[in-house]
């Protein structure tokens, strides 16, 4: 895993639906174990 800034983007277009899924499953079990206390705002 990299988190070089190349290599980190919220750009999600170049997915396919097989990767939209696994990450759509992943964002359901955070979102179900660990609350929320904050958010990031994106730059202006």
């Amino acid at each position: 895993m990299s988190k070089d800034e190349a290599d980190v983007s919220g750009d999600l277009s170049g997915l396919t639906d097989k990767e939209l899924g696994v990450l759509a499953d992943w964002e359901i079990k955070f979102q179900a174990k660990y609350p929320v206390v904050a958010r990031l705002a994106a730059d202006a």
